[in-house]
Protein backbone atom coordinates (compact mmCIF):
# COMPACT_ATOMS: atom_id res chain seq x y z
CA UNK A 1 0.00 0.00 0.00
CA UNK A 2 1.95 3.27 -1.25
CA UNK A 3 2.10 6.37 0.78
CA UNK A 4 -0.05 8.03 -2.46
CA UNK A 5 -3.06 5.45 -1.95
CA UNK A 6 -3.31 5.78 1.85
CA UNK A 7 -3.90 9.81 1.64
CA UNK A 8 -6.02 9.53 -1.37
CA UNK A 9 -9.58 9.37 0.99
CA UNK A 10 -8.17 11.87 2.92
CA UNK A 11 -7.66 14.64 0.37
CA UNK A 12 -11.03 13.36 -0.81
CA UNK A 13 -12.26 14.58 2.77
CA UNK A 14 -10.08 17.42 2.65
CA UNK A 15 -11.31 18.78 -0.89
CA UNK A 16 -15.28 17.97 0.13
CA UNK A 17 -14.74 20.20 3.27
CA UNK A 18 -12.76 23.06 1.09
CA UNK A 19 -15.97 22.82 -1.34
CA UNK A 20 -18.55 23.10 0.94
CA UNK A 21 -17.18 25.44 3.35
CA UNK A 22 -16.37 23.73 6.23
CA UNK A 23 -13.54 23.78 8.34
CA UNK A 24 -10.53 21.10 7.93
CA UNK A 25 -10.88 18.20 9.20
CA UNK A 26 -9.56 17.81 13.02
CA UNK A 27 -7.09 15.27 13.57
CA UNK A 28 -9.58 12.94 15.03
CA UNK A 29 -11.35 13.19 12.06
CA UNK A 30 -7.88 12.79 9.66
CA UNK A 31 -7.53 9.57 11.95
CA UNK A 32 -10.62 8.00 11.10
CA UNK A 33 -10.21 8.57 7.51
CA UNK A 34 -6.90 6.68 7.24
CA UNK A 35 -8.23 3.81 9.30
CA UNK A 36 -11.47 3.74 6.74
CA UNK A 37 -8.66 3.65 3.73
CA UNK A 38 -6.30 1.19 5.19
CA UNK A 39 -9.79 -1.10 5.85
CA UNK A 40 -10.92 -0.29 2.14
CA UNK A 41 -7.02 -1.55 1.15
CA UNK A 42 -6.65 -4.47 3.06
CA UNK A 43 -6.92 -7.94 1.49
CA UNK A 44 -10.33 -9.99 1.90
CA UNK A 45 -12.22 -10.33 3.78
CA UNK A 46 -12.76 -6.62 4.75
CA UNK A 47 -14.29 -6.26 8.19
CA UNK A 48 -13.85 -2.81 10.11
CA UNK A 49 -15.20 -1.53 12.90
CA UNK A 50 -15.05 2.31 13.56
CA UNK A 51 -16.25 3.47 17.22
CA UNK A 52 -16.36 6.94 18.24
CA UNK A 53 -17.71 9.06 20.89
CA UNK A 54 -21.06 10.70 19.72
CA UNK A 55 -21.23 13.73 17.76
CA UNK A 56 -17.76 12.46 16.08
CA UNK A 57 -18.66 13.35 13.04
CA UNK A 58 -18.35 9.47 12.01
CA UNK A 59 -22.05 9.40 10.23
CA UNK A 60 -20.81 12.63 7.97
CA UNK A 61 -17.83 10.86 7.47
CA UNK A 62 -19.57 7.85 6.48
CA UNK A 63 -21.12 9.68 3.68
CA UNK A 64 -17.97 10.95 2.29
CA UNK A 65 -16.73 7.86 2.57
CA UNK A 66 -19.28 6.37 -0.10
CA UNK A 67 -19.06 9.20 -2.12
CA UNK A 68 -15.40 8.17 -2.68
CA UNK A 69 -15.91 4.48 -2.80
CA UNK A 70 -18.68 5.54 -5.74
CA UNK A 71 -16.09 8.17 -7.34
CA UNK A 72 -13.19 5.10 -7.19
CA UNK A 73 -15.45 2.58 -8.57
CA UNK A 74 -19.05 3.69 -10.19
CA UNK A 75 -20.06 0.28 -10.62
CA UNK A 76 -19.92 -0.43 -6.67
CA UNK A 77 -22.95 -1.03 -4.85
CA UNK A 78 -23.36 0.29 -1.00
CA UNK A 79 -25.89 -0.60 1.16
CA UNK A 80 -25.94 1.13 3.94
CA UNK A 81 -28.15 -0.28 7.26
CA UNK A 82 -29.00 1.65 10.22
CA UNK A 83 -31.75 1.35 13.17
CA UNK A 84 -34.62 2.98 11.59
CA UNK A 85 -34.97 3.80 7.81
CA UNK A 86 -34.88 7.19 7.99
CA UNK A 87 -31.36 7.41 9.41
CA UNK A 88 -30.09 5.39 6.85
CA UNK A 89 -31.73 7.92 3.86
CA UNK A 90 -30.23 10.69 5.99
CA UNK A 91 -27.07 9.00 5.01
CA UNK A 92 -28.09 8.67 1.40
CA UNK A 93 -29.42 12.26 1.06
CA UNK A 94 -25.75 13.56 2.31
CA UNK A 95 -24.21 11.28 0.03
CA UNK A 96 -26.41 12.58 -2.83
CA UNK A 97 -25.47 16.18 -1.63
CA UNK A 98 -21.72 15.65 -2.07
CA UNK A 99 -22.02 14.07 -5.54
CA UNK A 100 -24.72 16.72 -6.65
CA UNK A 101 -21.61 19.79 -5.29
CA UNK A 102 -18.44 18.21 -5.24
CA UNK A 103 -16.98 18.67 -8.43
CA UNK A 104 -14.78 15.70 -8.20
CA UNK A 105 -18.36 13.47 -8.35
CA UNK A 106 -19.29 15.52 -11.43
CA UNK A 107 -19.17 12.45 -13.61
CA UNK A 108 -21.18 10.24 -11.42
CA UNK A 109 -24.45 12.43 -11.77
CA UNK A 110 -26.76 10.26 -13.64
CA UNK A 111 -28.55 11.02 -17.13
CA UNK A 112 -31.51 9.93 -15.66
CA UNK A 113 -33.55 11.69 -12.44
CA UNK A 114 -35.64 8.86 -12.04
CA UNK A 115 -32.50 6.67 -11.10
CA UNK A 116 -32.18 9.74 -7.88
CA UNK A 117 -34.07 8.76 -5.51
CA UNK A 118 -34.19 9.27 -1.55
CA UNK A 119 -33.66 5.51 -0.58
CA UNK A 120 -32.06 4.47 -3.39
CA UNK A 121 -30.13 5.88 -6.25
CA UNK A 122 -27.82 5.09 -9.59
CA UNK A 123 -24.66 7.11 -10.29
CA UNK A 124 -23.18 7.10 -14.28
CA UNK A 125 -22.08 3.50 -14.61
CA UNK A 126 -21.26 1.08 -17.71
CA UNK A 127 -22.29 -1.62 -15.85
CA UNK A 128 -25.56 -3.06 -16.26
CA UNK A 129 -26.67 -4.38 -12.79
CA UNK A 130 -29.71 -5.04 -11.05
CA UNK A 131 -28.95 -3.59 -7.91
CA UNK A 132 -29.13 0.55 -7.10
CA UNK A 133 -25.59 2.70 -6.68
CA UNK A 134 -26.63 2.73 -2.89
CA UNK A 135 -29.31 1.63 -1.16
CA UNK A 136 -30.79 2.58 2.45
CA UNK A 137 -32.42 0.09 4.69
CA UNK A 138 -33.56 -0.33 8.25
CA UNK A 139 -33.24 -3.17 10.07
CA UNK A 140 -36.59 -4.34 9.75
CA UNK A 141 -36.62 -4.55 6.20
CA UNK A 142 -36.08 -6.99 3.57
CA UNK A 143 -32.61 -7.33 2.16
CA UNK A 144 -32.96 -10.68 0.40
CA UNK A 145 -32.23 -11.10 -2.76
CA UNK A 146 -29.63 -7.62 -2.24
CA UNK A 147 -26.16 -7.30 -3.14
CA UNK A 148 -23.56 -5.15 -2.49
CA UNK A 149 -19.49 -4.45 -2.73
CA UNK A 150 -19.98 -2.20 0.40
CA UNK A 151 -21.83 -2.01 3.25
CA UNK A 152 -22.39 0.80 6.05
CA UNK A 153 -24.04 -0.37 9.10
CA UNK A 154 -24.28 2.84 10.70
CA UNK A 155 -25.30 3.37 14.63
CA UNK A 156 -27.48 0.12 14.34
CA UNK A 157 -27.10 -0.28 17.85
CA UNK A 158 -28.93 2.31 19.33
CA UNK A 159 -31.41 2.15 22.49
CA UNK A 160 -33.85 0.37 21.21
CA UNK A 161 -32.32 -2.65 19.36
CA UNK A 162 -30.14 -3.14 22.46
CA UNK A 163 -32.28 -2.86 25.47
CA UNK A 164 -33.20 -5.82 26.59
CA UNK A 165 -31.51 -9.70 25.89
CA UNK A 166 -34.13 -10.75 23.60
CA UNK A 167 -33.68 -7.37 21.39
CA UNK A 168 -29.91 -7.67 21.08
CA UNK A 169 -30.34 -11.35 19.83
CA UNK A 170 -32.86 -10.23 17.50
CA UNK A 171 -29.62 -7.65 16.21
CA UNK A 172 -27.54 -9.72 15.71
CA UNK A 173 -29.99 -12.70 13.98
CA UNK A 174 -30.89 -9.92 11.78
CA UNK A 175 -27.14 -8.12 11.18
CA UNK A 176 -25.94 -12.14 10.12
CA UNK A 177 -28.35 -11.57 7.17
CA UNK A 178 -25.65 -9.09 5.67
CA UNK A 179 -22.72 -11.86 5.26
CA UNK A 180 -25.47 -13.25 2.59
CA UNK A 181 -25.75 -9.66 0.82
CA UNK A 182 -21.77 -8.76 0.72
CA UNK A 183 -20.38 -10.19 -3.05
CA UNK A 184 -16.63 -10.88 -2.38
CA UNK A 185 -14.46 -9.24 -1.76
CA UNK A 186 -16.49 -6.83 -0.68
CA UNK A 187 -15.99 -4.90 2.20
CA UNK A 188 -18.43 -4.57 5.51
CA UNK A 189 -17.77 -1.90 7.90
CA UNK A 190 -20.05 -0.83 11.44
CA UNK A 191 -19.81 2.85 12.78
CA UNK A 192 -21.09 3.43 15.62
CA UNK A 193 -21.49 4.45 20.12
CA UNK A 194 -21.69 1.09 22.36
CA UNK A 195 -25.05 1.23 24.56
CA UNK A 196 -25.10 -2.08 25.92
CA UNK A 197 -22.44 -4.05 28.28
CA UNK A 198 -23.53 -6.92 25.87
CA UNK A 199 -22.41 -4.93 22.82
CA UNK A 200 -22.36 -5.78 18.97
CA UNK A 201 -19.43 -3.76 18.83
CA UNK A 202 -17.45 -6.69 20.09
CA UNK A 203 -14.31 -7.77 18.50
CA UNK A 204 -13.83 -11.07 20.60
CA UNK A 205 -17.62 -11.63 19.94
CA UNK A 206 -20.13 -10.79 17.56
CA UNK A 207 -17.49 -9.14 15.68
CA UNK A 208 -14.56 -11.37 16.14
CA UNK A 209 -11.64 -10.61 13.66
CA UNK A 210 -12.54 -7.34 12.33
CA UNK A 211 -10.16 -4.42 11.93
CA UNK A 212 -10.80 -1.84 14.95
CA UNK A 213 -10.31 1.49 15.63
CA UNK A 214 -11.84 2.82 19.13
CA UNK A 215 -11.72 6.78 19.64
CA UNK A 216 -12.66 7.72 22.90
CA UNK A 217 -13.60 12.22 23.55
CA UNK A 218 -10.69 11.82 26.06
CA UNK A 219 -7.03 11.13 25.51
CA UNK A 220 -4.82 8.83 27.03
CA UNK A 221 -3.05 12.08 29.37
CA UNK A 222 -6.79 13.37 29.78
CA UNK A 223 -7.46 15.86 27.12
CA UNK A 224 -10.29 16.00 24.63
CA UNK A 225 -9.66 15.21 21.20
CA UNK A 226 -11.54 17.72 19.64
CA UNK A 227 -10.82 20.80 21.99
CA UNK A 228 -12.31 23.07 19.40
CA UNK A 229 -16.32 22.02 19.49
CA UNK A 230 -15.58 19.69 22.80
CA UNK A 231 -13.16 21.64 25.41
CA UNK A 232 -12.69 20.14 28.91
CA UNK A 233 -15.06 22.60 30.40
CA UNK A 234 -17.49 21.11 28.24
CA UNK A 235 -17.33 17.18 28.46
CA UNK A 236 -17.37 18.18 32.45
CA UNK A 237 -20.91 19.77 31.94
CA UNK A 238 -21.46 16.81 29.67
CA UNK A 239 -20.96 14.51 32.19
CA UNK A 240 -22.26 16.35 35.18
CA UNK A 241 -25.76 16.41 33.08
CA UNK A 242 -25.82 13.07 31.51
CA UNK A 243 -24.42 11.31 34.20
CA UNK A 244 -21.19 9.14 34.70
CA UNK A 245 -22.65 5.77 32.85
CA UNK A 246 -23.80 7.45 30.24
CA UNK A 247 -20.60 9.43 29.89
CA UNK A 248 -18.47 6.55 30.06
CA UNK A 249 -20.60 4.60 27.67
CA UNK A 250 -21.15 7.48 24.97
CA UNK A 251 -17.91 9.16 24.93
CA UNK A 252 -15.26 7.03 26.32
CA UNK A 253 -16.69 3.69 24.83
CA UNK A 254 -17.10 1.76 28.22
CA UNK A 255 -20.78 0.87 28.44
CA UNK A 256 -21.01 -0.07 31.91
CA UNK A 257 -23.10 -3.49 33.14
CA UNK A 258 -26.83 -1.98 34.33
CA UNK A 259 -27.23 -5.55 35.91
CA UNK A 260 -24.45 -4.91 38.26
CA UNK A 261 -25.15 -0.99 38.73
CA UNK A 262 -25.98 0.46 42.12
CA UNK A 263 -27.57 3.72 43.58
CA UNK A 264 -24.97 5.80 45.64
CA UNK A 265 -27.08 6.52 48.28
CA UNK A 266 -24.34 8.42 49.99
CA UNK A 267 -24.81 11.22 46.95
CA UNK A 268 -28.34 12.28 48.31
CA UNK A 269 -28.19 15.53 49.66
CA UNK A 270 -31.29 15.65 52.53
CA UNK A 271 -33.69 19.26 53.24
CA UNK A 272 -35.88 20.07 55.41
CA UNK A 273 -36.93 23.33 54.29
CA UNK A 274 -40.70 23.80 53.42
CA UNK A 275 -41.89 24.67 50.33
CA UNK A 276 -42.93 28.28 50.41
CA UNK A 277 -45.61 29.62 47.77
CA UNK A 278 -45.61 33.32 47.05
CA UNK A 279 -48.17 35.49 45.11
CA UNK A 280 -46.26 38.25 43.62
CA UNK A 281 -48.54 40.58 41.77
CA UNK A 282 -50.63 37.56 40.91
CA UNK A 283 -47.80 35.01 40.17
CA UNK A 284 -47.10 32.03 42.08
CA UNK A 285 -43.52 31.58 43.08
CA UNK A 286 -42.40 28.56 44.21
CA UNK A 287 -39.34 28.42 46.79
CA UNK A 288 -37.58 25.55 48.58
CA UNK A 289 -34.68 26.99 51.18
CA UNK A 290 -34.51 30.21 49.34
CA UNK A 291 -33.75 28.59 45.96
CA UNK A 292 -36.46 29.95 43.30
CA UNK A 293 -38.14 26.67 41.19
CA UNK A 294 -38.19 26.64 37.64
CA UNK A 295 -40.60 23.26 36.50
CA UNK A 296 -42.29 20.51 38.60
CA UNK A 297 -43.39 17.20 37.51
CA UNK A 298 -45.68 15.25 39.45
CA UNK A 299 -46.01 11.87 37.87
CA UNK A 300 -48.21 8.82 39.04
CA UNK A 301 -46.88 5.21 38.71
CA UNK A 302 -50.50 3.31 39.43
CA UNK A 303 -50.84 0.11 40.76
CA UNK A 304 -54.14 -1.45 42.29
CA UNK A 305 -52.08 -4.91 43.61
CA UNK A 306 -51.85 -6.20 47.69
CA UNK A 307 -49.51 -7.88 49.35
CA UNK A 308 -45.80 -8.58 46.99
CA UNK A 309 -47.16 -6.62 44.08
CA UNK A 310 -46.09 -3.21 42.90
CA UNK A 311 -47.18 -0.51 44.96
CA UNK A 312 -48.93 2.68 43.66
CA UNK A 313 -46.86 5.51 44.18
CA UNK A 314 -46.46 9.03 43.00
CA UNK A 315 -43.62 11.50 42.98
CA UNK A 316 -44.18 15.63 42.82
CA UNK A 317 -40.32 16.40 41.81
CA UNK A 318 -39.26 20.26 41.85
CA UNK A 319 -36.45 21.56 39.38
CA UNK A 320 -34.97 24.83 40.16
CA UNK A 321 -32.45 26.78 37.83
CA UNK A 322 -29.22 25.08 38.18
CA UNK A 323 -30.27 22.26 37.30
CA UNK A 324 -31.08 20.66 40.99
CA UNK A 325 -33.93 18.50 41.48
CA UNK A 326 -36.12 18.13 44.50
CA UNK A 327 -37.90 15.38 45.94
CA UNK A 328 -40.77 17.24 47.71
CA UNK A 329 -43.19 13.95 47.68
CA UNK A 330 -43.55 10.65 47.51
CA UNK A 331 -47.15 9.28 48.14
CA UNK A 332 -47.63 5.47 48.63
CA UNK A 333 -51.44 5.06 47.95
CA UNK A 334 -52.76 2.43 50.28
CA UNK A 335 -56.11 3.24 50.16
CA UNK A 336 -58.54 0.72 51.78
CA UNK A 337 -61.69 1.64 49.58
CA UNK A 338 -64.08 -0.66 47.55
CA UNK A 339 -63.60 2.21 44.72
CA UNK A 340 -59.78 1.85 44.55
CA UNK A 341 -59.16 3.92 41.67
CA UNK A 342 -61.53 7.05 42.49
CA UNK A 343 -59.89 6.94 46.24
CA UNK A 344 -56.63 6.93 45.01
CA UNK A 345 -57.38 10.13 42.48
CA UNK A 346 -58.65 11.77 45.56
CA UNK A 347 -55.62 11.58 47.47
CA UNK A 348 -53.92 12.48 44.78
CA UNK A 349 -55.93 15.69 44.16
CA UNK A 350 -55.39 16.70 47.21
CA UNK A 351 -51.87 17.04 46.83
CA UNK A 352 -52.03 18.99 43.93
CA UNK A 353 -53.73 21.51 45.52
CA UNK A 354 -51.73 21.75 48.66
CA UNK A 355 -48.73 22.51 46.09
CA UNK A 356 -50.92 24.16 43.78
CA UNK A 357 -49.47 22.05 40.75
CA UNK A 358 -49.65 22.73 36.57
CA UNK A 359 -50.28 18.71 36.26
CA UNK A 360 -50.19 15.47 36.59
CA UNK A 361 -48.74 12.86 34.29
CA UNK A 362 -49.70 8.93 34.47
CA UNK A 363 -48.14 6.21 33.36
CA UNK A 364 -50.72 4.40 31.45
CA UNK A 365 -49.72 1.32 30.94
CA UNK A 366 -51.76 -2.03 31.46
CA UNK A 367 -54.01 -0.44 34.57
CA UNK A 368 -53.00 2.95 34.23
CA UNK A 369 -55.40 3.09 31.20
CA UNK A 370 -58.65 4.19 32.05
CA UNK A 371 -57.43 6.28 35.51
CA UNK A 372 -56.76 9.68 33.17
CA UNK A 373 -60.30 10.56 33.05
CA UNK A 374 -61.21 9.23 36.26
CA UNK A 375 -58.50 11.46 37.51
CA UNK A 376 -60.20 14.05 35.47
CA UNK A 377 -63.52 14.25 36.74
CA UNK A 378 -62.14 13.91 40.57
CA UNK A 379 -60.08 17.09 39.96
CA UNK A 380 -63.35 18.96 38.16
CA UNK A 381 -65.92 18.03 41.21
CA UNK A 382 -62.73 19.44 43.41
CA UNK A 383 -62.77 22.86 41.34
CA UNK A 384 -58.81 22.00 41.19
CA UNK A 385 -57.42 23.38 37.83
CA UNK A 386 -54.88 21.02 37.27
CA UNK A 387 -53.73 19.30 33.60
CA UNK A 388 -54.10 15.30 32.97
CA UNK A 389 -51.41 13.93 30.84
CA UNK A 390 -50.97 10.30 30.03
CA UNK A 391 -47.44 9.35 29.67
CA UNK A 392 -46.48 5.14 28.22
CA UNK A 393 -43.60 3.91 29.58
CA UNK A 394 -41.26 1.30 26.65
CA UNK A 395 -37.90 1.71 28.71
CA UNK A 396 -36.65 -1.63 31.12
CA UNK A 397 -37.66 -0.45 34.28
CA UNK A 398 -34.20 -0.47 35.95
CA UNK A 399 -32.48 1.10 32.88
CA UNK A 400 -34.87 4.06 33.43
CA UNK A 401 -34.40 4.25 37.23
CA UNK A 402 -30.34 4.35 36.83
CA UNK A 403 -30.35 6.54 34.21
CA UNK A 404 -32.52 8.91 35.68
CA UNK A 405 -30.23 8.96 38.82
CA UNK A 406 -26.84 8.68 37.52
CA UNK A 407 -26.98 12.12 36.36
CA UNK A 408 -28.17 13.86 39.22
CA UNK A 409 -26.10 11.74 41.83
CA UNK A 410 -23.14 12.13 39.79
CA UNK A 411 -23.82 16.02 40.13
CA UNK A 412 -24.92 15.40 43.80
CA UNK A 413 -28.11 17.36 42.50
CA UNK A 414 -30.55 15.44 43.74
CA UNK A 415 -32.29 16.93 47.14
CA UNK A 416 -34.75 14.17 49.01
CA UNK A 417 -37.09 16.17 51.66
CA UNK A 418 -36.58 14.55 55.02
CA UNK A 419 -39.94 13.44 55.12
CA UNK A 420 -39.63 11.46 52.27
CA UNK A 421 -36.45 9.58 53.65
CA UNK A 422 -38.21 8.85 57.57
CA UNK A 423 -41.82 8.33 56.25
CA UNK A 424 -41.54 6.83 52.99
CA UNK A 425 -39.43 3.02 51.95
CA UNK A 426 -37.39 5.23 49.43
CA UNK A 427 -34.21 4.92 52.06
CA UNK A 428 -34.80 1.03 51.85
CA UNK A 429 -34.98 1.03 48.16
CA UNK A 430 -32.39 2.64 47.19
CA UNK A 431 -30.21 1.21 49.74
CA UNK A 432 -31.45 -2.39 48.49
CA UNK A 433 -31.88 -1.61 44.81
CA UNK A 434 -30.22 -3.51 42.31
CA UNK A 435 -31.47 -4.81 38.61
CA UNK A 436 -29.90 -8.31 39.26
CA UNK A 437 -31.97 -9.50 41.77
CA UNK A 438 -34.95 -6.90 41.52
CA UNK A 439 -37.46 -6.19 44.68
CA UNK A 440 -39.24 -3.30 45.40
CA UNK A 441 -38.18 -0.17 43.84
CA UNK A 442 -41.76 1.65 43.04
CA UNK A 443 -40.88 4.83 44.39
CA UNK A 444 -38.18 4.67 42.55
CA UNK A 445 -39.41 4.69 39.75
CA UNK A 446 -42.11 6.95 40.58
CA UNK A 447 -39.02 9.38 41.19
CA UNK A 448 -37.25 8.10 38.06
CA UNK A 449 -39.91 9.33 35.67
CA UNK A 450 -40.35 12.64 37.35
CA UNK A 451 -36.95 13.34 37.00
CA UNK A 452 -37.03 12.14 33.27
CA UNK A 453 -40.09 13.90 32.37
CA UNK A 454 -39.60 18.07 31.24
CA UNK A 455 -42.15 18.90 33.75
CA UNK A 456 -44.33 21.86 33.32
CA UNK A 457 -42.46 25.68 34.40
CA UNK A 458 -44.08 27.32 37.33
CA UNK A 459 -43.07 31.01 35.86
CA UNK A 460 -46.93 32.07 34.71
CA UNK A 461 -48.75 30.30 37.06
CA UNK A 462 -51.10 32.30 37.80
CA UNK A 463 -52.45 32.63 42.02
CA UNK A 464 -56.32 32.40 40.73
CA UNK A 465 -58.17 29.32 41.13
CA UNK A 466 -56.10 26.73 42.98
CA UNK A 467 -58.24 25.24 45.73
CA UNK A 468 -56.36 26.07 49.42
CA UNK A 469 -53.87 28.88 48.40
CA UNK A 470 -54.17 31.59 50.50
CA UNK A 471 -52.60 34.90 48.32
CA UNK A 472 -52.82 37.32 51.38
CA UNK A 473 -49.63 35.48 53.13
CA UNK A 474 -48.96 32.98 51.10
CA UNK A 475 -48.13 29.62 52.97
CA UNK A 476 -45.85 26.73 53.69
CA UNK A 477 -46.29 23.09 52.58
Amino acid sequence: MTAENTASFARFLQGWNQCAGYEPPPPHMRRMALFLQEAWDSPAPRRALLQAFRSSGKSSLAAVFIAWVLRQNPDARVLVVGAEEQLAVKCARNVRRIIELYPECAALLPKKPGQWAADSFTVNRLAALRDPSLLAKGLNSNITGSHADLIVCDDVEVPNTCSTSMSRDQLRETLTELDYVISPPGMIIYMGTPHTSDTIYDTLGFLRGYQQLKLPVLDKSGQSVWPQRMPLRFLEDLKRRSGPLKFMSQMMLHPVSYAKSRLDRERVRYYDHPLQIKSVNGVLQYLIGGALMARVCMFWDPAFAEGQGDRSVAAVVFKDGDGNAWVHRLEYLAVDDDDRAAAQTKVLADVIADLALPAIVIETNGIGKFLPGIMRRTLIRGNIHARVIEHHSAANKAKRIIDAFDAFLGARALFVHQSVRDNTPFYDEITQFSPQYGGHDDGLDAIASALQHDGFPLVYRTATGHKGFKADTGFKV
